[in-house]
């Protein structure tokens, strides 16, 4: 078998819908294995960090290791702060308790969840933000059936 750099970024695909796909990052760790790392945008089964399994074409099969959930939340953009300084003061704060983020819109930002935190607990982490931020969408929260 081959030496795998660490550092060996690939992309990967993985299926949203029957027609739609989203690309992501990823760092090769077998010939077959690979670690995202990116936040997803769409695809709900796989966060940063999660280990997935790979087919010859780069298309993920399903996951090996799910290391926690993605969820998005919206925040207001006022026209007297940077974009900048809002987004950056919201990543500072989650930072400090080990959740990623991307600013992928004006007002809005995707996070890396880790397992050990509820959906309860993001909430409160996020009301505590000097930034107000609404959770849009967490995957770590069952919805209730109509």
């Amino acid at each position: 078998m081959a030496h795998i750099e660490p550092d060996n970024l690939i992309r990967v695909t993985i299926r949203i819908a029957r027609k739609w796909t989203e690309t992501l990052w990823a760092r090769r760790v077998g010939p077959d294995t690979a670690r995202i790392d990116c936040i997803p945008r769409y695809a709900r089964d796989v966060t940063l960090g999660s280990l997935v399994k790979l087919d010859s074409r780069g298309h993920v099969l399903y996951v090996l290791e799910k290391t926690g959930r993605n969820a998005y939340g919206e925040y207001a953009v006022t026209p007297d702060v940077a974009l900048e300084d809002l987004y950056g003061t919201i990543r500072d704060h989650l930072a400090e308790h080990d959740i990623p983020t991307v600013g992928y819109a004006p007002g809005k930002v995707a996070m890396s969840v880790p397992n050990d935190i509820s959906p309860g607990r993001l909430e409160e982490l996020l009301a505590a933000c000097p930034v107000p931020v609404k959770v849009v969408r967490d995957f770590g929260r069952r919805v209730r059936p109509r």
